[in-house]
């Protein structure tokens, strides 16, 4: 047997479902947050080390050459200001010509002279980092093609912002 309720205790249990709901995005939220973070800083810290991996130690080219389209340690180390966090996500998609997705482009985003990220673009030609409104230079790299430098202005009051 089921327990009858009125429509208006029905709409007060669905509200409390959405409001469990609501604190369980946010901690699950939350988590990931943690859990970029630490994975950010464990990359910095291998970064700094210079600990050659499998990939990192196959995929070195010569430091005459400034592309690389595996995961490796960058030809060259620049001061990181350390973790930083920004409430705006930015993002790219990197295609070429004919709109074809380019895997493995390597993004570089500074302030001045400190790297803030260092990341790929996924099988989609796309990347994505958060950062805090503000100035940031932006360079792509590629073993295909020149690099690519951009200087990008994210305002105060996005949340989103595409590079493009």
């Amino acid at each position: 047997m089921s327990k009858e309720v009125s429509a208006i205790e029905a709409i007060y249990l669905i509200l409390d479902s959405i409001e469990d709901l609501k604190k369980q995005v946010n901690l699950i939220d939350q988590s990931i947050k943690i859990l970029n973070n630490k994975v950010y800083n464990i990359n910095s810290s291998i970064d700094k080390l210079s600990i050659p991996t499998e990939k990192t130690a196959a995929n070195k080219i010569p430091k005459k050459s400034s592309f690389s389209a595996q995961p490796s340690v960058p030809e060259e180390e620049s001061e990181s200001s350390g973790l930083v966090l920004g409430k705006v996500k930015v993002y790219g998609y990197i295609v070429n010509a004919d709109r074809v997705p380019i895997v493995g482009v390597q993004i570089i985003v500074s302030s001045g002279s400190n790297k803030i990220r260092d990341l790929k673009t996924n099988r989609d030609g796309y990347w994505e980092a958060r950062l805090p409104s503000g100035s940031f230079s932006v360079e792509y790299r590629h073993k295909n093609f020149k690099p690519i430098s951009k200087e990008i202005s994210i305002p105060n009051n996005v949340t989103v912002y595409e590079v493009r």
